[in-house]
């Protein structure tokens, strides 16, 4: 009999570039589940590197952004899957980066618990 791995949740709130967003983690074994934003779900993306999909591809421009920090997420954390949803409009490189950073931080840190 498979036993089943429980889902947990960690919330955060955060200050990236001078945005105040906030988000939360809802992960298990092997996958998690990622929001940050600032209101709402507009696009949705998910990784099981090297493969990556858009589940929701809203309207704005950051596509390629959310491409590659879920597959990011994904090649250097735990998780062999991971969903990335955001409403953030940003075409800011250096952001991205940030975030990715500050994300994979709280990915490596719920490695330890």
């Amino acid at each position: 009999m498979a036993t089943s791995t429980p889902i947990q949740r960690l919330e955060f709130a955060e200050k990236i570039c001078n945005r105040d967003l906030r988000g939360y983690v809802l992960y298990s074994k092997e996958s998690a589940w990622i929001w940050v934003g600032e209101s709402k779900i507009e696009s949705i993306g998910l990784a099981h590197y090297p493969n990556f999909t858009m589940l929701v591809d809203g309207e704005n421009t950051q596509r390629e952004f959310i491409k590659s920090t879920t597959l990011r997420l994904t090649k250097m954390s735990r998780f062999t899957q991971v969903f990335f949803t955001t409403d953030i409009e940003c075409e800011e490189g250096l952001f991205w980066k940030a975030l990715n950073d500050n994300i994979l931080a709280k990915l490596t840190a719920l490695n330890s618990e």
